[in-house]
């Protein structure tokens, strides 16, 4: 078996428009605290835990044990430590070309 990550999935960007979208349907569709173990990622607390608590009301689902990670496109440790976190990172974080690539960078460092 393959490294066990501490998630199977973190929405890196969830405060954004389309990564609130998704993680409104992640939460609808795979519950905070089932079989996936996913996480809400982004800059900010205040915003992870404000969309946390926004779409566990919209969708009728209890969120409030989704795990909140914290990182910066810009710093390459920061990226590196998400990387080695999570076996997939879904990102929407815009524009792809200006904070995508350090991203993807640590990623492949990971594996």
């Amino acid at each position: 078996m393959a490294d066990e990550r501490e998630f199977d999935v973190v929405l890196w960007g969830a405060t954004g428009f389309t990564g609130r979208l998704a993680a409104e349907q992640l939460l609808r569709r795979v519950g905070a605290d089932g079989d996936v173990r996913w996480a809400l990622g982004g800059r900010n607390r205040d915003k992870l835990e404000r969309v946390r608590d926004e779409i566990s009301r919209e969708t009728g689902v209890d969120g409030s044990a989704l795990p909140l990670v914290l990182g910066d496109s810009d710093d390459e440790a920061s990226m590196d430590e998400l990387a080695r976190r999570a076996s997939v990172i879904c990102t929407t974080v815009g524009p792809y070309a200006k904070y995508g690539s350090g991203l993807v960078s640590a990623c492949a460092r990971a594996g």
